[in-house]
């Protein structure tokens, strides 16, 4: 398994661009998978496989706004982003392209930073459009 990322700034000071990729090889499919989905997707039957991603994020707005002490919203930002995952060991290709809106906060006071919101993603072989919610980038439900 490897992993390695670049994160620069992006058009404004406020913007990122993140561009990341990796490589992992299973000896079986007991093994537990490290590299991420193509997002939008689920599965897959690779036991070797690469991913490269690329995502502009633009904090929309800075709301500084509090409920009671349940939650401190600080953030509301977009990720636009674009993944393909290829399988080497078998004909499989996850491409996908979408957005999310994240809500940054931080819950109960706790000192932890968590961003949730729904993630809109095209697989774009298959012409499939699919809707998730998300908690700090792992889907929780998907329609």
């Amino acid at each position: 398994y490897a992993y390695t990322t670049l994160a620069m700034p992006a058009l404004l000071s406020r913007d990122s661009i993140t561009i990341s990729g990796g490589y992992e090889r299973l000896h079986d499919t007991d093994d537990s998978l490290n590299l991420a989905y193509a997002r939008g997707y689920h599965e897959t039957y690779a036991l070797e496989a690469w991913k490269a991603s690329a995502v502009y994020a633009v904090p929309l707005v800075y709301p500084d706004f509090a409920i009671g002490s349940l939650a401190y919203f600080n953030m509301i930002a977009f990720d636009a982003f674009f993944d393909h995952r290829e399988g080497l060991d078998i004909d499989e290709t996850q491409s996908s392209v979408g957005g999310e809106l994240l809500f940054h906060f931080i819950p109960l006071q706790i000192p932890l930073e968590i961003n949730a919101g729904v993630r809109y993603s095209r697989q774009i072989r298959e012409g499939v459009n699919v809707v998730e919610f998300v908690v700090m980038g792992i889907p929780v439900a998907s329609f």
